[in-house]
């Protein structure tokens, strides 16, 4: 069994590719937290992921740095050589895909909290009661 599900940040914007033989190929890295326990820094792990098709060049426009995403997919091990040397990674294939949360704009990160009640939510429809 080789299944991996994952929610992360992007580490930084996702970069899309045609291979020659015309498929779409979006690479990306994320970032996922595990916690350590109480009084303990968390623990930050990173993951490089690669997705292909037509779903990949179509979330690529959404795939910005900060972005939390939460992923499915299973392990892959690329092999290569380079200058004699044989090397290899793990990366993450993602089969699916999922935006989680909206990304802040530039604007809304520079926006001044006011000092009205701020109840952490969007709008009226995220609360739950």
């Amino acid at each position: 069994m080789n299944n991996v599900n994952e929610v992360g940040g992007l580490v930084r914007d996702a970069e899309l590719k045609t291979l020659p033989s015309g498929t779409s190929c979006l690479n990306f890295s994320i970032a996922v937290s595990e916690y350590m326990g109480a009084g303990k820094e968390d623990w930050n792990n990173y993951f490089d992921c690669v997705m292909f098709g037509k779903r990949a060049s179509s979330l690529a426009q959404y795939m910005g740095k900060g972005q939390k995403v939460a992923i499915e997919g299973k392990l892959h091990q690329d092999r290569w050589e380079k200058e004699g040397e044989k090397r290899s990674k793990v990366i993450i294939k993602v089969n699916n895909i999922d935006l989680v949360g909206a990304k802040k704009s530039a604007t809304q990160e520079q926006q001044p909290k006011s000092n009205s009640f701020d109840n952490g939510f969007q709008d009226d429809s995220e609360i739950p009661f």
